[in-house]
């Protein structure tokens, strides 16, 4: 009697119920094959891809089958299939890492990563990673008459809504699953109002960016337009903002961790992160003041000396102009070919007026040629950029350590969440515990940071060694902290890590008066 299991959770991670379930029945000797569509349907991450191979391999399991893939359960079948499950993982993590460069991309560029909001459109008829945000001709003239309503300070929300649904007419846009064609709700208008991306500014991730669509208002007018709002706005409001909601997961059933607030007897209020409690997980909750105790102890590993912060400063900028100079050796040699592309595009231009080639040869050839000219034209601008991302990268990770601790103990909840989402990512509450990835830039310093630094406090106390000897030394200490640094400039370069100004971002989010938590 054939078994139907059904997993809906993604084969890119590990931990999938149903996954399990049927390795468990294998074991067990109640499943001796599989069949499927495809292998990387079955897994596209190691850990499971080698809990099926080894299992072919021992004999537990006797046979795959797939629609798509033909499987022999042999040596050789074995080691396809091997290499089927890791050109998947391959895959998997080469799409993610090409999703974020191009989101990245169009960040740096200002343009809203997402569906554009009501009013304007999403250039979807560009190339991919060129498109754009633009006005919608049938809404933005309309929606900008609205705000003009509101700012004048004699209509109230529900009567500009009012006006744009029954005398002007205004109806959301129709999708192409026929969605829409709607009167505009009054939650929405509310939002609208709300948003920041109609004064030329957008959030992603938490993060404030200037945008480089066309504002419906100023950042003035926007301002005003809150304040009326606040005067106006008939929907309930928390007044506390929860700085780590959403950034969270449970590790046990990787659902979103929450949290309430709650008033004691005393008048006093105390807030609590837990599990939503699917799935079984306890709601038990962690106070604030104790999650962000755990995230400070993170940021203590790479609390840096005064002497080392100066250190980091002085080799960045020396190791930069080393890396420009190569950079600009290597900028110069691609002009130089790039030069002699043009001359051979020449060259073929008139081989072909004298009739020494034919029409396809030299379509063939100027393809050919105009292709390499491109990629080299890239090449050369993308390595006299590199060196100064390089720079602003590691700069930025330095005023972070520098700085973070400070900004986390004593700032409000907007620069508390930008602490802790620039320390890392893919937080989990396992236990009554945190567990995070750094960022990448991070992980070198905080598993080496404190030992230089106590190596550091010994040789300055040391008094048994001579001056010479504490320099000899204090050279060595200096040599290894330079080399994490190398490190990171090298990663910059070549896995286009980025590490942004995260006191810009505090300034920002101040300075627009913006709230990025939840609340």
């Amino acid at each position: 009697m054939p078994l139907f299991l059904k997993e809906s959770k993604s084969a890119e991670e590990p931990g999938r119920p149903e996954f399990d379930r049927m390795i468990a029945l294998i074991d067990k000797g109640q499943i001796d094959g599989i069949v499927g569509w495809h292998p990387d349907r079955l897994s596209r991450n190691e850990m499971d891809a080698a809990a099926i191979t080894m299992r072919l391999r021992k004999g537990i399991l006797k046979d795959l089958d797939f629609a798509q893939y033909f499987f022999h359960n042999s040596p050789e079948g074995i080691m396809m299939l091997q290499m089927a499950l890791s050109q998947s993982q391959y895959q998997v993590s080469k799409l993610s890492i090409d999703v974020k460069r191009g989101i990245d991309d169009k960040l740096k560029k200002g343009w809203y990563p997402h569906r554009a909001p009501l009013g304007y459109v999403n250039d979807k008829h560009l190339d991919k990673g060129q498109k754009t945000i633009s006005p919608d001709p049938e809404r933005f003239d309309v929606l900008k008459k609205a705000w003009d309503l509101l700012l004048t300070g004699s209509y109230s929300v529900p009567r500009v809504l009012d006006i744009l649904n029954n005398d002007w007419g205004l109806r959301t846009p129709v999708t192409r699953s026929g969605r829409g064609g709607e009167a505009i709700a009054r939650t929405t208008l509310y939002r609208l109002f709300a948003n920041v991306f109609y004064a030329g500014y957008f959030v992603h991730d938490g993060t404030i960016y200037k945008g480089a669509h066309t504002a419906m208002v100023s950042l003035e007018e926007f301002d005003r337009a809150q304040k009326i709002i606040g005067n106006d706005n008939p929907l309930p409001r928390r007044s506390h903002e929860l700085p780590f909601t959403g950034l969270i997961r449970c590790a046990r059933c990787t659902g979103q961790v929450t949290a309430d607030v709650v008033r004691k007897p005393s008048g006093r209020t105390y807030t609590y992160y837990h599990c939503q409690g699917a799935n079984g997980c306890t709601k038990r909750g962690v106070p604030q003041d104790k999650l962000e105790a755990m995230i400070d102890a993170e940021l203590a590993q790479m609390d840096l000396l005064p002497e080392f912060y100066a250190w980091a400063i002085e080799d960045i900028e020396q190791s930069i102009q080393q890396e420009r100079a190569q950079q600009k050796a290597l900028y110069d040699q691609r002009l130089r070919v790039l030069h002699s592309t043009d001359q051979m595009l020449d060259e073929l231009l008139g081989m072909r007026m004298r009739n020494l080639v034919t029409d396809e040869e030299y379509l063939a050839k100027r393809n050919q040629l105009t292709l390499e000219r491109a990629r080299l034209h890239e090449e050369a601008q993308q390595s006299e950029l590199g060196a100064d991302r390089a720079r602003e990268s590691c700069l930025n990770a330095a005023e972070f350590m520098k700085n973070a601790r400070e900004w986390l103990r004593h700032g409000d909840a907007a620069m508390k969440r930008i602490v802790a989402m620039n320390l890392g990512s893919n937080y989990l509450l396992k236990e009554g515990k945190i567990v995070l990835e750094s960022h990448p830039m991070l992980v070198k310093i905080k598993e080496e940071y404190k030992t230089l630094e106590a190596e550091y406090e010994a040789i300055k106390l040391d008094e048994t060694l001579s001056q010479s000897q504490k320099k000899q030394r204090l050279d060595a200490v200096r040599s290894t902290w330079s080399g994490i640094w190398d490190v990171n400039r090298t990663r910059v370069l070549l896995q286009d890590l980025r590490f942004p100004d995260v006191a810009v971002q505090i300034e920002t989010a101040a300075s627009l008066g913006i709230s990025l938590c939840p609340r």
